[in-house]
C-alpha cells in the first residue's frame, strides 16, 4: 500500500515569529514524517501588537503545509 497518509499537527509549541526555537521538536517530527506522508501543521499564537483580531500566515516548505494563525488577545478575561 502506497498511498500517503495526511497527518494534522495541532501543536501547543511551534517555531513562530516571536521565538523560532519554541516547539522546534514538534517542526522536526512533522519535517521527518512528510518524507513520507503529506504533513499539515496547524497554530495558534497571541499577538498584541495586531491592529486586528487575527492574522493567517500560510507558508508549504519542506513538505510541510503550514498555517499560522496570530490572533489579539482579547480584553474580557474568562473565569
Amino acid at each position: 500500500m502506497n498511498k500517503k497518509i495526511h497527518t494534522l499537527f495541532l501543536p501547543k509549541w511551534y517555531p513562530n515569529k516571536f521565538n523560532n526555537l519554541l516547539g522546534i521538536f514538534t517542526y522536526k517530527h512533522a519535517l521527518s514524517a512528510s518524507k513520507f506522508n503529506k504533513v499539515s501543521v496547524v497554530y495558534v499564537c497571541k499577538d498584541p501588537s495586531l491592529e486586528k483580531k487575527f492574522n493567517i500566515s500560510k507558508n508549504y516548505s519542506n513538505g510541510i503545509d503550514e498555517i499560522i494563525v496570530y490572533f489579539k488577545p482579547s480584553i474580557f478575561k474568562l473565569i
